[in-house]
């Protein structure tokens, strides 16, 4: 049965250990949100380019089509 100095020795390295754990899955935690963000923000950034892709193309074939009418 532990005595005295044994039991406040258990329970500062638990108590430390428990900290680094904890530190280790904040700086994971906060490392997926990073990375979760960087992709949120690339894939709105990519869905936005093509927006304006097919808007361009929109006009482009809307500018054509009025400019050949009006040949006539």
């Amino acid at each position: 049965m532990p005595q005295g100095d044994d039991v406040d020795r258990r329970a500062g390295y638990r108590g430390g250990m428990g900290r680094i754990l904890l530190k280790g899955a904040g700086i994971g935690l906060a490392v997926w949100l990073v990375f979760s963000v960087i992709g949120a923000v690339l894939s709105t950034l990519k869905m936005f380019f093509f927006i304006g892709l097919v808007a361009a193309a929109v006009m482009l074939v809307v500018t054509l089509v009025a400019k050949s009418g009006g040949r006539r």
